[in-house]
Protein backbone atom coordinates (compact mmCIF):
# COMPACT_ATOMS: atom_id res chain seq x y z
CA UNK A 1 0.00 0.00 0.00
CA UNK A 2 3.08 2.53 0.71
CA UNK A 3 4.36 1.88 -2.95
CA UNK A 4 6.70 4.19 -3.97
CA UNK A 5 5.49 6.68 -7.11
CA UNK A 6 7.97 6.70 -10.18
CA UNK A 7 7.22 10.35 -10.67
CA UNK A 8 9.35 10.32 -14.15
CA UNK A 9 6.14 7.87 -15.66
CA UNK A 10 3.80 10.82 -14.66
CA UNK A 11 5.26 14.13 -14.81
CA UNK A 12 7.32 16.63 -16.15
CA UNK A 13 9.34 19.39 -14.39
CA UNK A 14 7.02 22.13 -13.29
CA UNK A 15 6.54 25.69 -15.36
CA UNK A 16 7.76 26.68 -11.49
CA UNK A 17 10.75 24.71 -11.45
CA UNK A 18 12.22 22.75 -9.13
CA UNK A 19 15.09 25.34 -8.32
CA UNK A 20 12.58 27.69 -7.71
CA UNK A 21 10.94 25.88 -5.34
CA UNK A 22 14.11 25.04 -3.61
CA UNK A 23 13.99 21.45 -4.30
CA UNK A 24 16.56 18.60 -4.91
CA UNK A 25 15.87 15.22 -5.85
CA UNK A 26 17.39 12.83 -3.65
CA UNK A 27 15.40 9.75 -3.19
CA UNK A 28 12.80 11.58 -4.49
CA UNK A 29 12.42 15.12 -3.42
CA UNK A 30 13.41 17.00 -0.54
CA UNK A 31 13.43 20.60 0.74
CA UNK A 32 16.90 22.52 1.01
CA UNK A 33 17.78 25.28 2.90
CA UNK A 34 17.41 27.92 0.12
CA UNK A 35 16.01 31.39 1.14
CA UNK A 36 13.34 31.07 -1.32
CA UNK A 37 9.81 30.80 -0.46
CA UNK A 38 9.00 27.19 1.41
CA UNK A 39 6.32 25.74 -0.28
CA UNK A 40 2.64 26.04 2.04
CA UNK A 41 1.68 23.47 4.48
CA UNK A 42 -1.93 22.04 3.57
CA UNK A 43 -4.03 21.44 6.05
CA UNK A 44 -6.92 19.24 5.42
CA UNK A 45 -10.02 19.54 7.77
CA UNK A 46 -12.71 16.67 6.02
CA UNK A 47 -15.82 16.06 8.29
CA UNK A 48 -18.49 13.13 7.08
CA UNK A 49 -22.28 13.81 6.04
CA UNK A 50 -22.10 17.53 7.11
CA UNK A 51 -24.90 19.86 5.02
CA UNK A 52 -23.84 22.44 3.30
CA UNK A 53 -26.03 24.93 5.36
CA UNK A 54 -24.59 24.15 8.81
CA UNK A 55 -22.10 27.14 9.51
CA UNK A 56 -23.00 29.78 11.27
CA UNK A 57 -21.17 32.47 9.22
CA UNK A 58 -22.16 31.12 6.11
CA UNK A 59 -26.19 32.13 7.08
CA UNK A 60 -27.22 29.17 9.54
CA UNK A 61 -28.94 30.35 12.59
CA UNK A 62 -29.62 27.02 14.32
CA UNK A 63 -25.96 26.06 14.88
CA UNK A 64 -22.81 27.69 16.65
CA UNK A 65 -19.92 26.85 15.00
CA UNK A 66 -16.74 29.49 16.09
CA UNK A 67 -14.06 26.48 14.23
CA UNK A 68 -15.45 26.30 10.90
CA UNK A 69 -16.44 30.20 11.17
CA UNK A 70 -13.00 31.21 11.44
CA UNK A 71 -11.84 29.51 8.84
CA UNK A 72 -14.55 31.04 6.34
CA UNK A 73 -14.26 34.39 7.87
CA UNK A 74 -10.49 34.14 6.86
CA UNK A 75 -11.19 32.85 3.15
CA UNK A 76 -13.53 32.09 0.68
CA UNK A 77 -16.22 29.78 0.30
CA UNK A 78 -18.20 28.23 -2.69
CA UNK A 79 -21.78 27.27 -2.28
CA UNK A 80 -22.37 25.89 -5.52
CA UNK A 81 -19.81 22.70 -4.30
CA UNK A 82 -20.54 19.19 -4.98
CA UNK A 83 -19.60 15.73 -4.08
CA UNK A 84 -18.12 13.11 -6.59
CA UNK A 85 -20.58 10.89 -5.39
CA UNK A 86 -23.19 11.16 -2.21
CA UNK A 87 -21.82 8.14 0.25
CA UNK A 88 -18.37 7.67 2.42
CA UNK A 89 -16.11 5.67 0.27
CA UNK A 90 -16.49 6.09 -3.31
CA UNK A 91 -16.04 10.15 -2.48
CA UNK A 92 -13.43 9.61 -0.28
CA UNK A 93 -11.47 7.67 -2.74
CA UNK A 94 -12.59 10.30 -5.83
CA UNK A 95 -10.89 13.10 -3.48
CA UNK A 96 -7.51 11.51 -2.64
CA UNK A 97 -7.31 10.67 -6.39
CA UNK A 98 -8.97 13.62 -8.22
CA UNK A 99 -10.78 10.99 -10.84
CA UNK A 100 -13.83 10.23 -10.28
CA UNK A 101 -15.23 7.42 -8.28
CA UNK A 102 -16.26 4.59 -10.95
CA UNK A 103 -12.63 5.65 -12.68
CA UNK A 104 -10.90 4.35 -9.05
CA UNK A 105 -13.15 1.27 -8.99
CA UNK A 106 -14.34 2.48 -5.87
CA UNK A 107 -18.06 2.51 -6.42
CA UNK A 108 -19.52 1.58 -3.04
CA UNK A 109 -18.01 1.23 0.38
CA UNK A 110 -16.64 -2.30 -0.08
CA UNK A 111 -14.95 -2.02 -3.20
CA UNK A 112 -10.91 -1.63 -3.36
CA UNK A 113 -9.49 0.82 -5.68
CA UNK A 114 -7.54 -0.23 -8.83
CA UNK A 115 -3.72 -0.69 -9.03
CA UNK A 116 -2.18 2.52 -11.04
CA UNK A 117 -3.65 5.43 -9.97
CA UNK A 118 -1.34 7.65 -7.61
CA UNK A 119 -3.02 8.85 -3.99
CA UNK A 120 -2.62 12.12 -2.73
CA UNK A 121 -0.41 11.00 -0.02
CA UNK A 122 1.86 9.66 -2.49
CA UNK A 123 1.97 12.15 -4.74
CA UNK A 124 3.08 14.55 -2.30
CA UNK A 125 5.84 12.53 -0.70
CA UNK A 126 7.81 11.88 -3.59
CA UNK A 127 7.13 16.05 -3.90
CA UNK A 128 9.41 16.38 -0.96
CA UNK A 129 5.82 16.49 1.53
CA UNK A 130 5.49 15.11 4.96
CA UNK A 131 2.09 13.78 4.79
CA UNK A 132 0.42 12.89 7.75
CA UNK A 133 -2.92 11.50 7.87
CA UNK A 134 -5.59 11.22 10.99
CA UNK A 135 -8.87 9.56 11.33
CA UNK A 136 -11.57 7.44 8.84
CA UNK A 137 -10.49 5.71 5.32
CA UNK A 138 -12.99 3.70 4.11
CA UNK A 139 -11.26 2.61 1.15
CA UNK A 140 -12.60 0.51 1.54
CA UNK A 141 -11.20 0.10 5.41
CA UNK A 142 -13.49 2.06 7.46
CA UNK A 143 -10.13 2.64 9.51
CA UNK A 144 -6.48 1.45 8.49
CA UNK A 145 -2.86 2.28 9.49
CA UNK A 146 -1.98 1.54 6.03
CA UNK A 147 -3.43 4.23 3.65
CA UNK A 148 -1.26 4.98 0.69
CA UNK A 149 1.78 7.70 1.05
CA UNK A 150 0.47 8.71 4.70
CA UNK A 151 2.21 8.04 8.00
CA UNK A 152 -0.88 7.20 9.63
CA UNK A 153 -0.48 9.28 12.94
CA UNK A 154 -3.46 7.66 14.58
CA UNK A 155 -6.16 5.71 12.76
CA UNK A 156 -8.36 5.75 16.05
CA UNK A 157 -10.47 3.42 17.46
CA UNK A 158 -13.35 3.33 14.52
CA UNK A 159 -16.97 3.76 15.92
CA UNK A 160 -18.34 6.94 16.88
CA UNK A 161 -17.31 10.49 16.53
CA UNK A 162 -18.11 11.35 20.21
CA UNK A 163 -15.72 8.80 20.88
CA UNK A 164 -12.92 8.99 18.20
CA UNK A 165 -12.69 12.49 16.59
CA UNK A 166 -10.87 13.71 19.78
CA UNK A 167 -8.64 11.42 19.40
CA UNK A 168 -7.64 12.47 15.88
CA UNK A 169 -7.50 16.35 17.34
CA UNK A 170 -4.75 15.45 19.84
CA UNK A 171 -2.89 13.03 17.47
CA UNK A 172 -2.81 16.37 14.97
CA UNK A 173 -2.43 19.13 18.00
CA UNK A 174 0.79 17.20 18.89
CA UNK A 175 2.32 16.63 15.79
CA UNK A 176 1.94 20.95 15.36
CA UNK A 177 3.12 22.00 18.19
CA UNK A 178 6.29 20.00 17.65
CA UNK A 179 6.86 20.34 14.02
CA UNK A 180 9.91 21.70 13.59
CA UNK A 181 9.37 22.63 9.65
CA UNK A 182 12.32 20.78 7.64
CA UNK A 183 9.78 19.56 5.32
CA UNK A 184 6.10 21.28 4.12
CA UNK A 185 3.18 18.97 5.27
CA UNK A 186 0.33 17.78 4.01
CA UNK A 187 -2.47 16.96 7.26
CA UNK A 188 -5.60 15.11 6.21
CA UNK A 189 -7.81 14.75 8.79
CA UNK A 190 -10.43 12.79 8.68
CA UNK A 191 -13.87 13.55 11.43
CA UNK A 192 -16.61 11.54 11.77
CA UNK A 193 -19.12 13.66 12.75
CA UNK A 194 -21.49 15.05 12.03
CA UNK A 195 -22.27 10.97 10.82
CA UNK A 196 -23.37 9.53 14.43
CA UNK A 197 -26.57 11.50 13.14
CA UNK A 198 -26.82 7.60 12.05
CA UNK A 199 -27.03 5.99 15.06
CA UNK A 200 -29.38 8.96 16.40
CA UNK A 201 -32.07 8.35 13.60
CA UNK A 202 -31.47 4.42 14.71
CA UNK A 203 -32.03 5.18 18.56
CA UNK A 204 -35.25 7.53 18.16
CA UNK A 205 -37.16 5.86 14.87
CA UNK A 206 -40.23 5.68 16.40
CA UNK A 207 -42.59 8.32 16.19
CA UNK A 208 -42.35 11.01 19.26
CA UNK A 209 -45.76 11.54 21.68
CA UNK A 210 -43.59 14.13 23.28
CA UNK A 211 -40.47 15.65 23.57
CA UNK A 212 -37.95 14.29 25.58
CA UNK A 213 -36.44 17.87 26.44
CA UNK A 214 -39.52 19.96 26.07
CA UNK A 215 -37.71 22.96 26.84
CA UNK A 216 -36.53 23.16 23.56
CA UNK A 217 -39.41 23.07 21.76
CA UNK A 218 -38.73 27.17 20.69
CA UNK A 219 -35.15 26.25 19.52
CA UNK A 220 -36.28 23.60 16.83
CA UNK A 221 -35.42 24.73 13.36
CA UNK A 222 -39.03 24.77 10.70
CA UNK A 223 -39.36 22.35 8.27
CA UNK A 224 -37.99 22.93 4.53
CA UNK A 225 -39.52 24.67 2.06
CA UNK A 226 -39.22 21.81 -0.01
CA UNK A 227 -40.09 19.46 2.68
CA UNK A 228 -42.38 17.62 -0.18
CA UNK A 229 -41.24 15.64 -3.31
CA UNK A 230 -41.42 15.72 -7.16
CA UNK A 231 -44.23 13.11 -8.38
CA UNK A 232 -41.52 12.00 -10.92
CA UNK A 233 -38.61 9.85 -9.41
CA UNK A 234 -36.68 7.22 -10.08
CA UNK A 235 -37.53 3.63 -7.71
CA UNK A 236 -34.21 3.33 -6.63
CA UNK A 237 -35.49 6.96 -4.84
CA UNK A 238 -38.56 5.81 -3.61
CA UNK A 239 -37.14 2.81 -2.25
CA UNK A 240 -34.13 4.23 -0.61
CA UNK A 241 -37.02 6.63 1.61
CA UNK A 242 -38.92 4.11 2.42
CA UNK A 243 -36.09 2.14 4.26
CA UNK A 244 -35.32 5.42 5.73
CA UNK A 245 -36.40 6.22 9.51
CA UNK A 246 -38.88 8.72 8.96
CA UNK A 247 -40.88 6.65 7.19
CA UNK A 248 -40.59 3.44 9.02
CA UNK A 249 -41.02 5.23 11.84
CA UNK A 250 -44.28 7.26 10.74
CA UNK A 251 -42.59 10.79 11.88
CA UNK A 252 -44.92 13.77 12.21
CA UNK A 253 -44.06 17.72 11.83
CA UNK A 254 -42.65 17.42 16.14
CA UNK A 255 -40.22 14.56 15.08
CA UNK A 256 -38.88 15.86 12.68
CA UNK A 257 -38.30 18.98 14.05
CA UNK A 258 -36.13 17.33 16.95
CA UNK A 259 -34.33 15.47 14.19
CA UNK A 260 -33.38 18.98 12.81
CA UNK A 261 -32.48 20.26 16.14
CA UNK A 262 -30.34 16.97 17.20
CA UNK A 263 -27.95 17.32 13.37
CA UNK A 264 -27.40 20.57 14.59
CA UNK A 265 -25.98 19.62 17.89
CA UNK A 266 -23.92 16.92 15.94
CA UNK A 267 -22.16 19.48 13.77
CA UNK A 268 -21.46 21.66 16.60
CA UNK A 269 -19.38 18.42 18.20
CA UNK A 270 -17.05 18.31 15.27
CA UNK A 271 -16.80 22.04 15.00
CA UNK A 272 -15.10 22.38 18.96
CA UNK A 273 -12.40 19.81 17.22
CA UNK A 274 -11.76 22.05 14.14
CA UNK A 275 -11.05 25.07 16.24
CA UNK A 276 -8.48 22.94 18.74
CA UNK A 277 -6.92 22.01 15.56
CA UNK A 278 -6.64 25.91 14.40
CA UNK A 279 -5.85 26.88 18.05
CA UNK A 280 -2.89 24.65 18.19
CA UNK A 281 -1.73 25.54 14.37
CA UNK A 282 -2.31 29.51 15.43
CA UNK A 283 -0.18 28.98 18.73
CA UNK A 284 2.47 26.75 16.64
CA UNK A 285 3.03 30.01 14.36
CA UNK A 286 1.88 28.15 11.40
CA UNK A 287 -0.91 29.88 10.16
CA UNK A 288 0.70 32.02 7.70
CA UNK A 289 2.08 29.62 5.51
CA UNK A 290 -0.82 26.95 5.75
CA UNK A 291 -3.44 26.49 3.19
CA UNK A 292 -6.56 25.08 5.16
CA UNK A 293 -9.05 23.43 3.58
CA UNK A 294 -12.26 22.53 5.32
CA UNK A 295 -14.87 20.03 3.29
CA UNK A 296 -17.16 16.86 3.71
CA UNK A 297 -17.47 13.87 2.00
CA UNK A 298 -21.20 14.67 1.85
CA UNK A 299 -24.19 16.15 2.71
CA UNK A 300 -27.42 15.27 4.67
CA UNK A 301 -30.84 14.91 3.72
CA UNK A 302 -32.19 17.20 6.62
CA UNK A 303 -35.58 16.41 5.79
CA UNK A 304 -35.65 17.99 2.12
CA UNK A 305 -37.93 15.56 -0.27
CA UNK A 306 -38.22 13.95 3.29
CA UNK A 307 -34.89 12.50 2.99
CA UNK A 308 -32.60 11.53 5.66
CA UNK A 309 -29.12 10.29 5.06
CA UNK A 310 -27.80 10.28 1.93
CA UNK A 311 -26.94 8.57 -1.50
CA UNK A 312 -29.18 10.88 -3.54
CA UNK A 313 -28.57 12.94 -6.20
CA UNK A 314 -30.80 16.19 -4.57
CA UNK A 315 -28.39 18.79 -3.49
CA UNK A 316 -29.48 18.26 0.23
CA UNK A 317 -26.92 15.05 -0.31
CA UNK A 318 -24.77 15.63 -2.85
CA UNK A 319 -23.71 19.58 -2.20
CA UNK A 320 -21.14 20.08 0.66
CA UNK A 321 -19.48 23.27 2.31
CA UNK A 322 -16.51 23.71 0.95
CA UNK A 323 -13.80 26.30 2.51
CA UNK A 324 -9.98 27.80 1.59
CA UNK A 325 -8.05 30.01 3.57
CA UNK A 326 -4.77 31.06 2.99
CA UNK A 327 -3.79 34.16 5.06
CA UNK A 328 -2.02 36.85 2.02
CA UNK A 329 -2.95 34.82 -0.81
CA UNK A 330 -6.99 34.05 -0.62
CA UNK A 331 -9.20 37.14 0.35
CA UNK A 332 -11.27 36.23 3.20
CA UNK A 333 -14.48 36.44 3.99
CA UNK A 334 -15.59 35.67 0.35
CA UNK A 335 -18.75 33.85 -0.74
CA UNK A 336 -18.46 32.52 -3.72
CA UNK A 337 -21.93 32.04 -5.51
CA UNK A 338 -21.18 31.76 -8.97
CA UNK A 339 -18.73 28.57 -9.86
CA UNK A 340 -19.38 25.28 -10.01
CA UNK A 341 -16.92 23.52 -8.25
CA UNK A 342 -16.52 19.51 -6.95
CA UNK A 343 -13.71 17.85 -4.91
CA UNK A 344 -12.15 16.81 -7.42
CA UNK A 345 -11.06 19.94 -7.59
CA UNK A 346 -9.09 19.49 -4.51
CA UNK A 347 -5.90 17.35 -5.99
CA UNK A 348 -5.07 19.90 -8.39
CA UNK A 349 -5.87 22.59 -6.57
CA UNK A 350 -3.49 21.22 -3.97
CA UNK A 351 -0.60 20.47 -6.08
CA UNK A 352 -1.29 24.06 -7.66
CA UNK A 353 -0.40 25.67 -4.31
CA UNK A 354 2.57 23.13 -3.91
CA UNK A 355 4.02 24.04 -6.78
CA UNK A 356 3.65 20.74 -8.32
CA UNK A 357 2.23 19.44 -11.48
CA UNK A 358 -0.71 17.14 -10.77
CA UNK A 359 -0.89 13.71 -11.87
CA UNK A 360 -2.25 12.90 -15.09
CA UNK A 361 -6.07 12.76 -16.09
CA UNK A 362 -7.55 14.66 -13.43
CA UNK A 363 -11.30 15.52 -13.62
CA UNK A 364 -11.36 18.67 -11.50
CA UNK A 365 -9.31 21.74 -12.10
CA UNK A 366 -7.69 23.91 -9.90
CA UNK A 367 -9.39 26.61 -8.24
CA UNK A 368 -5.77 28.40 -7.26
CA UNK A 369 -6.39 31.52 -10.13
CA UNK A 370 -9.91 31.84 -8.66
CA UNK A 371 -9.05 32.27 -5.32
CA UNK A 372 -6.17 34.14 -5.67
CA UNK A 373 -7.18 36.48 -8.20
CA UNK A 374 -10.93 36.09 -8.78
CA UNK A 375 -10.52 34.20 -12.06
CA UNK A 376 -13.30 32.88 -13.58
CA UNK A 377 -13.88 29.03 -13.40
CA UNK A 378 -13.66 27.78 -17.14
CA UNK A 379 -16.29 25.20 -16.61
CA UNK A 380 -19.64 24.50 -18.30
CA UNK A 381 -20.84 21.38 -15.56
CA UNK A 382 -19.96 19.11 -12.74
CA UNK A 383 -21.14 15.51 -12.10
CA UNK A 384 -21.94 13.42 -9.11
CA UNK A 385 -22.60 9.62 -8.80
CA UNK A 386 -24.66 7.53 -6.61
CA UNK A 387 -22.90 4.48 -5.70
CA UNK A 388 -22.35 1.02 -7.94
CA UNK A 389 -22.61 3.69 -10.85
CA UNK A 390 -26.71 3.42 -10.79
CA UNK A 391 -27.25 6.87 -11.28
CA UNK A 392 -25.76 10.11 -12.24
CA UNK A 393 -25.68 13.89 -12.21
CA UNK A 394 -25.24 16.46 -14.40
CA UNK A 395 -25.23 20.06 -12.95
CA UNK A 396 -24.87 22.63 -15.29
CA UNK A 397 -25.26 27.06 -14.85
CA UNK A 398 -28.95 26.79 -15.07
CA UNK A 399 -30.13 23.10 -14.76
CA UNK A 400 -29.36 19.86 -13.38
CA UNK A 401 -30.18 16.70 -14.67
CA UNK A 402 -30.41 13.03 -13.08
CA UNK A 403 -30.84 9.88 -14.85
CA UNK A 404 -30.86 5.96 -13.63
CA UNK A 405 -29.93 3.11 -14.71
CA UNK A 406 -32.59 1.13 -16.65
CA UNK A 407 -35.11 3.80 -15.25
CA UNK A 408 -37.67 5.98 -17.54
CA UNK A 409 -37.67 8.57 -14.40
CA UNK A 410 -35.05 11.23 -15.84
CA UNK A 411 -35.27 14.89 -14.17
CA UNK A 412 -34.28 18.07 -14.92
CA UNK A 413 -34.40 20.68 -12.54
CA UNK A 414 -34.09 24.39 -13.57
CA UNK A 415 -32.24 25.41 -10.58
CA UNK A 416 -32.16 29.32 -11.32
CA UNK A 417 -35.55 29.33 -10.83
CA UNK A 418 -36.64 26.45 -8.46
CA UNK A 419 -33.16 25.63 -6.40
CA UNK A 420 -35.25 23.52 -4.19
CA UNK A 421 -35.55 21.00 -6.93
CA UNK A 422 -39.46 20.75 -6.70
CA UNK A 423 -40.43 20.89 -10.12
CA UNK A 424 -39.38 18.11 -12.41
CA UNK A 425 -39.54 19.96 -16.09
CA UNK A 426 -38.51 16.94 -18.33
CA UNK A 427 -41.43 17.43 -19.89
CA UNK A 428 -41.88 20.80 -20.31
CA UNK A 429 -41.89 22.23 -23.87
CA UNK A 430 -40.31 25.34 -22.90
CA UNK A 431 -37.24 22.93 -21.63
CA UNK A 432 -37.33 20.44 -24.09
CA UNK A 433 -34.22 21.70 -26.01
CA UNK A 434 -32.59 21.70 -22.69
CA UNK A 435 -33.05 18.14 -21.74
CA UNK A 436 -31.75 17.14 -25.45
CA UNK A 437 -28.31 19.00 -24.45
CA UNK A 438 -27.99 17.37 -21.30
CA UNK A 439 -28.86 14.35 -22.31
CA UNK A 440 -26.04 14.06 -24.54
CA UNK A 441 -23.50 16.48 -22.42
CA UNK A 442 -24.14 13.20 -19.53
CA UNK A 443 -23.88 10.40 -22.62
CA UNK A 444 -20.38 12.09 -23.57
CA UNK A 445 -19.00 12.32 -20.19
CA UNK A 446 -19.86 9.00 -20.11
CA UNK A 447 -18.07 8.27 -22.74
CA UNK A 448 -15.04 10.40 -21.75
CA UNK A 449 -14.27 8.51 -18.35
CA UNK A 450 -11.64 5.59 -18.30
CA UNK A 451 -13.36 3.12 -16.46
CA UNK A 452 -11.82 -0.11 -15.54
CA UNK A 453 -13.48 -3.34 -17.82
CA UNK A 454 -14.52 -5.34 -14.94
CA UNK A 455 -16.31 -2.70 -13.21
CA UNK A 456 -20.37 -3.22 -12.77
CA UNK A 457 -22.60 -1.16 -14.90
CA UNK A 458 -19.94 -0.09 -16.39
CA UNK A 459 -21.73 0.55 -19.88
CA UNK A 460 -24.15 2.82 -18.17
CA UNK A 461 -25.37 5.51 -20.40
CA UNK A 462 -28.56 7.85 -20.59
Amino acid sequence: MNRKIDRREFVKTSSVGLAGLGLTSHKGFSISTSKTRKAPNILFLFTDQQHIDSISALGCDYVKTPGMDRIAQSGTSFTESYCPSPVCGPCRASVYTGRTPAEVGVIANSHRPVKGIPFMGEWFRDSGYETLYMGKWHVPQYTSSRIPGFNVVFCGPGGPGSFADNSYTFAADAYLRNYRGSKPFLMAINYMQPHDICEWLRINRLRLDELPFPEIEGELPPLPDNFEYPEQEAQLVKDRRVRNENVTGEWDELHWRYYFWAYYRHVEMVDAEVNRVMNALESANLRKNTLVVFSSDHGEGMGHHQMVRKSILYDEAAKVPLIFSLPGQIESNVVNKSDLVTLTDLMPTFCDFAGIDAPPKMRGYSLKKTLTSGHKLKRDFVTSEIETNRGQMIRTRNYKYIAYLNDPNKQLFHVKDDPGETQNVINSKKHRSAFTDHKELHKDWIKSLDIPENLENRWYVS
